[in-house]
């Protein structure tokens, strides 16, 4: 029960306030921050893989950018949920 608790707490940060007890599920909202880590970690891959064909620099610069923009994505896709 403790382990379960744990992941869900670093899943939900705002989880560890609430009863475990009640059973209550993470709210949309705080998926925020696991939505704009999963956009980004794929941002990363592609533009990495997208920059490699240049070089190494490159494949750098474009995996920054193409991270910034599945923070982006990521945290409007949850926006878009809530709406």
């Amino acid at each position: 029960m403790r382990q379960r608790f744990w992941a869900r707490s670093w899943v939900c940060p705002n989880a560890r306030h609430r009863s475990i007890s009640t059973g209550s599920s993470c709210r949309l909202e705080d998926l925020s921050n696991l939505f704009a880590f999963f956009g980004a970690t794929l941002g990363g891959w592609l533009g990495w893989w997208l920059g490699e064909y240049v070089g190494f620099m490159t494949a750098f610069i474009v995996s920054v950018f193409g991270s910034a923009i599945g923070v982006y994505v990521g945290r409007r896709v949850v926006d878009n949920l809530l709406a």
